[in-house]
C-alpha cells in the first residue's frame, strides 16, 4: 500500500495536468491533438465515470474536424456499466447523433429506442423527440416522425399563440401531399432493364432518359445499318458496343438516380423542419 499511494497521486495529477491542456487545444480549434491527449487521460483514469467522460470529449474533438468514424469508435468504447442515468443518456445520443450524421439511420434509431427503454429519467428521455424525428423521416416513416415533432413542440418553453402556429406549420408540412415521393430503386432498375429510358424517367430526370435510349438506339441503328451494308462485322462491333455500353450503364444510373432523387427531396424536406427549428431561436 506504502507504495501504490504516491503513483494514485501522480496519475490523477497527470490526468488533470493532460485534460486541462487538451481544453486549450479544443479551444484553439486544435482538435486532432486534443483528441490524442483526451485518449491519454482514459488511459490514466481508473474511474470508469472519468473514462466515459474523456471518450465523450474525444468524440466531440472528432466531430469537429468530421472524423465520424473515430467519433464512433470512441463512442463505443465506453463502458456503460453502473454510469449515472445521465451519463449514460449523453453517451447513448452521442452515438445516436454521430449515426445520424453518417447516414446510417437505422443504428441511429436503436440507439434512440434504448434511450427511451433505459433511461429512466423522463426530463432527459424528452430531450431525444427532434433527433428522434429527423431519424424518423429518413426511414420514411412520417407519421412517427409527426408524433415526434408534436412532443418536441409540446415541451418547448413559448407562448400558446407561438406554439398553436408551430402546429400548424407542422401540419402542414407533414400533410400528404407535402410528403416526398419515394423512388424505388429497385423498381427503377427494372424498368430499365425491359424499356430503356423509363427508369429515369420515373426518377425523376426525364432528359437523361431520354439521352440514354436515344443513344441506345443510335447503337441498334448502327448495327442495322452494318447489316443492311454487308459490314456485319463493324456495325456489329460498333453498334452492339454502343447498345450494350449505354444500356447497361442505364440499368445501374437509373437505380443511382432514384437514391438521388430520395436523397435530395429528403434532405429538402428535413430542412424546412429545421428551418422551423430556427425560427425559435
Amino acid at each position: 500500500m506504502i507504495c501504490i499511494f504516491p503513483f494514485v497521486s501522480f496519475s490523477t495529477n497527470e490526468t488533470s495536468k493532460y485534460a486541462s491542456q487538451a481544453e486549450a487545444l479544443e479551444k484553439n480549434s486544435n482538435y486532432a491533438r486534443a483528441a490524442l491527449l483526451y485518449e491519454r487521460c482514459v488511459y490514466l483514469s481508473e474511474l470508469n465515470t472519468e473514462k466515459a467522460n474523456f471518450l465523450l470529449k474525444k468524440a466531440e474533438c472528432y466531430w469537429a474536424i468530421d472524423e465520424l468514424s473515430q467519433a464512433k469508435i470512441a463512442l463505443q468504447r465506453i463502458n456503460t456499466i453502473n454510469l449515472s442515468d445521465s451519463l449514460l443518456f449523453k453517451t447513448q445520443y452521442a452515438l445516436a447523433a454521430t449515426y445520424y450524421m453518417q447516414g446510417n439511420y437505422q443504428s441511429a434509431n436503436s440507439e434512440l429506442i434504448q434511450i427511451k427503454a433505459f433511461i429512466q429519467d423522463s426530463s432527459l428521455v424528452q430531450k431525444i423527440t427532434f433527433l428522434s424525428g429527423l431519424t424518423l423521416v429518413n426511414l420514411h416513416e412520417y407519421k412517427a416522425a409527426e408524433l415526434q415533432f408534436e412532443l418536441w413542440a409540446n415541451q418547448l418553453s413559448i407562448s400558446k399563440s407561438v406554439k398553436s402556429e408551430l402546429f400548424e406549420e407542422l401540419k402542414t408540412i407533414f400533410d400528404k401531399k407535402n410528403l416526398p415521393k419515394f423512388k424505388d430503386p429497385e423498381k427503377a432498375k427494372l424498368l430499365s432493364m425491359y424499356l430503356p429510358g423509363t427508369g429515369q424517367f420515373y426518377a425523376g430526370y426525364f432528359w437523361e432518359g431520354a439521352a440514354n435510349l436515344s443513344f441506345q438506339l443510335a447503337g441498334l441503328a448502327i448495327l442495322g445499318y452494318g447489316i443492311y451494308s454487308t459490314y456485319y462485322i463493324t456495325g456489329g462491333i460498333v453498334g452492339l458496343g454502343i447498345f450494350q455500353r449505354f444500356y447497361k450503364g442505364g440499368v445501374k444510373r437509373s437505380q443511382f438516380l432514384a437514391e438521388k432523387r430520395n436523397f435530395e427531396d429528403t434532405k429538402q424536406f428535413v430542412s424546412q423542419i429545421q428551418l422551423l427549428q430556427n425560427s425559435l431561436k
